[in-house]
Formats: C-alpha cells, structure tokens, sequence
C-alpha cells in the first residue's frame, strides 16, 4: 500500500473482487448491476469508468457470459 492513499487501496481491492466475479463462471447468474452494488458501488457509470480506467476493459467484455444475460434492462 506504499505510496497511495487508503481510499485509492479500497477502491482498488473493490474493483479487483468485482473483476474476480465478473470472471467467475458465476457471474452467467448475475448482473453487472449486482456486482458493482455487492463491492460498494452506488451507481453503475463510475464503476464503469474506474472498472475500465483499472483493467483497460468494460465490465461487460471482462466475464464469460453473453452480454445479453449480464445487462440489466
């Protein structure tokens, strides 16, 4: 954690648990939505934009599941 803030160090270990489930075959039964809600994210356009800025992919390319049952309508 040397060398940044602690905020940035648990918002790091956030996104990485929701890219391990978002990776997990697992996730086919979610949705992006409901992960980024379980790691603490109240909306999903940050966690997008932080998901992306952290991984340098969407949340939506990141799991093996079809798109179409990872989108919430």
């Amino acid at each position: 954690m040397s060398g940044t803030t602690p905020a940035r160090h648990i918002l790091e270990c956030r996104l990485q648990r929701a890219h391990d489930d978002l990776a997990s075959p697992a996730a086919a039964r979610t949705t992006i939505a409901d992960v980024a809600f379980r790691w603490g994210f109240s909306s999903q356009a940050p966690f997008a934009r932080h998901f992306r800025a952290r991984f340098g992919l969407t949340p939506r390319s990141c799991g093996p599941a079809p798109a179409d049952l990872r989108l919430r309508r």
